[in-house]
């Protein structure tokens, strides 16, 4: 698990200079609320969501007075209603996502593809960023089982394929950063 950086925003500006910079950023997966808290001095407005209660609670303590908006809940639920209610471009940093050895999920384990269509159906010329790049592709057990429905099928070729070539201007793999970040066409 990694966290939003200004180096991280330094190098998805410069990888795409003549790319408009939106004025909102958005991250599942508040954790220790670090990505947030470095990210909110860039923005207008800044969201996060946790879903595991302790951790929200610690958040908002340490984002008072922030102007930080925080939202408890599932991301998969969270984020549509959030794509929905912004009405102008945002980036999107995309890291609660389940692994084997977490007992902390939503209804869905693994909320990566609901995220993502509600982002790629709102038609804003949006930044994704999605984390955990060294998981990709990974076959994950959960008490002895196979885990289907999670990192064994992303690759930065399924999520070229699932926004489609209609919505994605470019992407490319940040790998100090252990991220994929999308670049969307708007609407």
């Amino acid at each position: 698990m990694g966290y939003a950086s200004k180096t991280l925003l330094e190098d998805l500006l410069e990888e795409r200079p003549d790319y408009p910079k939106p004025g909102v950023f958005v991250e599942t997966g508040t954790y220790k609320a670090q990505s947030i808290l470095a990210m909110t001095k860039f923005f207008e407005e800044a969201h996060t969501i946790e879903i595991e209660k302790g951790l929200f609670d610690k958040a908002v303590k340490k984002c008072a007075g922030t102007g930080i908006h925080l939202h408890h809940g599932d991301s998969a639920e969270i984020v549509p209603r959030l794509a929905k209610q912004l009405g102008r471009p945002a980036i999107w940093y995309l890291d609660a996502h389940w692994f084997p050895d977490s007992q902390v999920h939503g209804e869905k384990p693994f909320p990566l593809w609901d995220e993502l269509k509600a982002i790629v159906d709102r038609e804003q010329q949006d930044i994704i960023i999605v984390d955990d790049l060294h998981a990709f592709g990974r076959r994950c057990l959960h008490n002895g089982k196979e885990d289907l429905g999670s990192w064994w099928e992303v690759s930065v070729k399924s999520l070229e394929e699932f926004v489609g070539p209609d919505r994605l201007e470019h992407c490319f793999k940040h790998v100090a950063g252990d991220c994929v970040i999308l670049y969307l066409k708007g609407a």
